[in-house]
């Protein structure tokens, strides 16, 4: 089949906002000019996008939390990109202002596990933490080497939580560094 286009909707008031998963024949993927309002629970996601061999394209998309308050026990995650090798990350606006209460898990912006040869360019990330014990502008795990970064913004302020807990713009693990091109970035924590 042809390429699948998802674009111009605004999804609110749910866990997920988009999620879309593949195999090895998968047709390109866009998702554009979405605009989405996840509620703040345990793990919960504004675009997921795995498996999608055929390639897979996030771009123009507004993706927003808004409810306040809630206690999570796991992580949450604005576009998370997962065996989805050459995607790309393009021109989204991300934003966690600070909706989780003490000792929640966390928040990641960006989320990039087995995807390798990805590409996240000219993207704003601002993560803001007053009781979350981890907030990350953007992680690259799990063999995502020739990680392409160009042109972000990834803000990440948090209230630390005594004793344990991160915050940083960026982690790229141990298991993805080879190959990762990182330029014309701003990180502020």
């Amino acid at each position: 089949g042809g390429p699948v286009w998802i674009g111009t909707n605004t999804i609110a008031g749910h866990r997920f906002g988009l999620d879309l998963r593949g195999g090895a024949a998968t047709a390109p993927v866009w998702i554009s000019s979405n605009t989405i309002l996840p509620l703040a629970r345990d793990d919960s996601r504004g675009i997921y996008l795995q498996g999608l061999q055929g390639g897979a394209t996030a771009q123009d998309n507004s993706v927003l939390w808004r409810d306040s308050g809630v206690f999570m026990a796991a992580f949450s995650e604005g576009i998370w990109l997962e065996g989805s090798p050459n995607a790309v990350v393009r021109r989204n606006r991300i934003s966690w202002p600070a909706v989780g209460t003490a000792g929640s898990a966390g928040f990641v912006g960006v989320y990039v596990r087995s995807s390798p040869n990805s590409q996240v360019l000219a993207n704003d990330v601002h993560v803001r933490s007053v009781g979350e014990t981890n907030v990350y502008g953007l992680i690259a795990t799990n063999a995502s080497t020739g990680l392409r970064l160009r042109h972000n913004v990834f803000l990440t302020s948090a209230t630390a939580q005594a004793g344990f807990g991160s915050s940083r713009p960026v982690d790229v693990e141990p298991d993805s560094p080879a190959g990762v091109n990182s330029d014309y970035n701003d990180y502020v924590s």
